[in-house]
């Protein structure tokens, strides 16, 4: 995928320069004329990884979780081949229960020196007190807004710290506080537009991401397409209102007037009336499969704009993405996950990085 400095024709084998680790280092070689990029079942099968994990996350109550993610996340890396070599996950389960640990110190200390501040009595009469709490848990937010963006930021450029190919790692050269202002700002755009500056949002935040992506020394760019994404979202923000707004009259038509005092109460207790319930959940249940078919619809464009912006000035990915079977991929992954109460995660995951692959060209630029 990324072509490497030549070596001598004299040069002894030993002198082949290997910078990772030496389980995953891979003498480079020629660039083949078509890149590819494949999928290599391990030997050992998903399904006893995921019953092995499960297994130990129970004896160690939970504690093993962070280590099985790991485990999880090597063996679907490893699977990938691009130019029939692998790529390799070095991370630790002890690197993500620490990342966990302080990530949750600091949003507890932040939660609770805003809460500390706007307690005061100076504060309270400004009507930020106890009388104007939705505006504390408004100020208390911005912070943790801010926080959210510089662990995206963190966790993408730890997991690409920690995988390798071909002897040499990716890298984000970024700054996660930049990111971070970038992803707090544009945050308000979204409900300002109603909606429609979430996806010029989202494919900002990942070209930022992948213009400071690196492999070795190779720099990425990004070249996204709005044109599609936008494509997907039309329609989810025009049908989802519709299938919103038709569930609104099925409900009025069906339950009538609990559904009316419950929204002007803002409570529940208008609609536990004997046959309300049932009635509310089937309406809800069939509007609800439409609904989700549009999101899981919009992903898969999303999907498709995020691989086909990833890579540099000789090779680029693109990802060709049938629609309805990626729907029925993500719905038998989630019925997995429900049925198993995320036991076999470890077994989705594995399918839904083989569809992706599957589906995934690498070409020169």
């Amino acid at each position: 995928m990324f072509d490497a400095a030549p070596l001598p024709a004299d040069a002894p084998e030993h002198a082949i320069p290997v910078h990772g680790p030496a389980h995953s280092a891979i003498a480079p070689a020629a660039p083949s004329a078509e890149p590819t990029i494949t999928w290599t079942e391990p030997q050992e099968s998903f399904l006893i990884l995921a019953l092995r994990n499960f297994g130990l996350t129970l004896a160690t109550f939970g504690l093993y979780y962070f280590w099985a993610r790991v485990e999880t996340r090597r063996r679907v890396h490893r699977a990938i081949h691009i130019d029939g070599a692998p790529l390799d996950y070095t991370g630790s389960g002890r690197e993500g229960l620490i990342s966990f640990v302080i990530g949750g110190l600091i949003a507890v200390s932040l939660v609770c020196i805003f809460l500390a501040t706007f307690s005061r009595p100076q504060i309270s009469s400004l009507g930020i007190g106890q009388a104007g709490f939705p505006w504390r848990r408004l100020m208390i937010s911005f912070p943790l807004m801010f926080l959210l963006g510089s662990i995206a930021y963190r966790k993408r450029k730890e997991i690409l710290r920690r995988t390798w190919w071909r002897g040499e790692r990716f890298d984000l050269k970024g700054e996660a506080w930049s990111y971070a202002w970038l992803h707090f700002w544009t945050a308000f755009l979204v409900p300002l537009t109603l909606g429609w500056a979430a996806p010029w949002r989202a494919a900002k935040l990942e070209r930022r991401k992948i213009e400071e992506m690196q492999h070795g020394i190779e720099p990425f760019s990004a070249r996204p397409t709005m044109r599609p994404l936008y494509k997907a979202f039309a329609q989810l923000w025009f049908c989802g209102g519709l299938i919103y707004a038709t569930m609104l009259v099925l409900l009025g038509l069906f339950v009538g007037e609990p559904v009316v005092e419950a929204l002007q109460k803002l409570t529940i207790k208008p609609m536990l009336v004997p046959g309300v319930p049932q009635t509310t959940l089937m309406i809800a249940t069939v509007c609800l499969i439409p609904c989700l078919m549009l999101l899981t619809a919009y992903h898969a464009a999303w999907l498709r704009h995020q691989v086909s912006s990833i890579g540099n000035d000789r090779v680029r990915l693109s990802l060709a993405l049938p629609t309805w079977p990626f729907i029925r991929m993500v719905a038998g992954n989630t019925l997995m996950r429900a049925a198993s109460f995320g036991a076999l995660s470890p077994v989705a995951e594995a399918r839904f990085a083989k569809f992706l692959v599957s589906h995934t060209r690498v070409r020169r630029a």
